[in-house]
C-alpha cells in the first residue's frame, strides 16, 4: 500500500481502503503498469480501492488506449440493491459552488459534476428537477438524454427520440410526471450495449477529460465515472473511449455529461480524488450525489 497523507478523515479509511498516489516509476500492482519517469508528484491520488458502503465502491485506476497513452480513471461502481442509499441531484439553492461545498452537510457519499452549464450564470443547459423543484436554465441546447433518480434508489436514462429544443421539453414533461430528480444529458454515448456518437453533436476526435453515469439492463448496478485530462500523466478520452470504458464495466445504457474542466469526482473521507485539469476544483452548475439516505427498496430488487 501507497501511503498518503490527506488528513484524519482519510487516514480513518486505511483499514477499508487501498490509497496512494503514483509516483515515477512506479508500478500499479496488478495491472503491471509502469508510470513512465516524466510523471511527478501529485497531491490528488491516483490508486484507490474503498468500499465507502456496502454497495459503495470506489476505485482509481490507469487504462491504456490503443495508441499507448494512458489515462487515469475514478469510478464509482454502485449495487442499487446493496444498501439504503441513493443518487439525487443538487437542487438550485444547493448547487452552483463547488463538489466539496455541496457535499458538506448532506450525507455524500459520492458525487461527480452534472449537465453542461452557462459559464457566466452558472445555470444548465438543459431542464432539471431536483426535489420538486424546477432548476432555472440558461437558453437550451441540444441533449440526447433525460436521468432519472427515484427516492427509492432507481436509476433511469430515458433517450430523447428527437432532435431539437421542443423534443427535449416534450421528452421532460413526460419523464417529470413521474416521481424523482431529473436532469437532462447532453450525449448518450451507450444505447442498448452499442457505443453511439450522436448524430446531432460535432465531435472533434479529441481527448478532454469526462464525466460519465451509466446503468446496467436490470437497473441493479450504475456507475459514475470520470478521466482526467490535459495533465501529464493522464491524457483523457475520446467519445469513443468514453462509450468503450462504459461498456466494458457492463453498462447498457451511458450518457456524457460536463466534461473539461468540470469534471470531478468527490468521495467522502477523500476529498476530491480525481486530478481536475483546472488544478482546482471548478464551481459548476449540479452535483449528482450519492446520498445515505433512501426511501424504501427499488421493484428490481425485491
Amino acid at each position: 500500500m501507497y501511503s498518503v497523507s490527506r488528513g484524519a478523515a482519510r487516514n480513518a479509511l486505511v483499514k477499508q481502503c487501498t490509497v496512494g498516489v503514483l509516483r515515477a516509476g512506479s508500478v500499479l500492482v496488478g495491472l503491471s503498469l509502469t508510470i513512465p519517469s516524466a510523471a511527478q508528484n501529485s497531491p490528488y491520488p491516483q490508486r484507490i480501492h474503498c468500499n465507502l458502503r456496502a454497495g459503495v465502491l470506489v476505485t482509481r485506476t490507469v487504462r491504456s488506449w490503443a495508441d499507448g497513452r494512458r489515462a487515469v480513471l475514478s469510478v464509482a461502481a454502485l449495487d442499487l440493491c446493496a444498501g439504503r442509499y441513493a443518487l439525487t441531484l443538487s437542487t438550485p439553492q444547493r448547487g452552483r459552488r463547488t463538489l466539496s461545498q455541496g457535499a458538506q452537510g448532506h450525507n455524500v457519499l459520492v458525487a461527480i459534476n452534472g449537465d453542461y452549464f452557462s459559464l457566466s450564470t452558472r445555470l444548465p443547459e438543459g431542464p432539471a428537477r431536483a426535489q420538486g423543484t424546477l432548476w432555472p436554465t440558461a437558453p437550451l441546447t441540444h441533449h440526447d438524454a433525460l436521468v432519472q433518480l427515484t427516492a427509492d434508489g432507481v436509476v433511469r436514462i430515458h433517450p430523447v427520440q428527437a432532435s431539437g429544443i421542443p423534443a427535449l421539453r416534450a421528452a421532460f414533461a413526460s419523464v417529470t410526471a413521474q416521481p424523482g430528480d431529473v436532469f437532462s444529458a447532453r450525449e448518450l454515448v451507450l444505447d442498448e450495449g452499442q457505443p453511439r456518437l450522436s448524430p446531432h453533436i460535432a465531435h472533434d476526435g479529441q481527448r478532454h477529460p469526462r464525466t460519465a453515469l451509466g446503468v446496467s439492463r436490470d437497473g441493479r448496478l450504475a456507475w459514475l465515472v470520470v478521466i482526467d485530462g490535459r495533465t501529464q500523466t493522464s491524457a483523457g478520452a475520446t467519445v469513443e473511449e468514453l462509450s468503450a470504458v462504459m461498456q466494458s464495466l457492463g453498462a447498457w445504457r451511458a450518457v456524457k455529461l460536463d466534461g473539461g474542466g468540470s469534471s470531478e469526482m468527490f468521495a467522502r473521507g477523500l476529498g476530491v480524488i480525481n486530478h481536475p485539469s483546472d488544478g482546482h476544483e471548478r464551481i459548476v452548475s449540479q452535483h449528482v450525489m450519492v446520498r445515505g439516505t433512501r426511501v424504501g427498496s427499488p421493484a428490481i430488487c425485491r
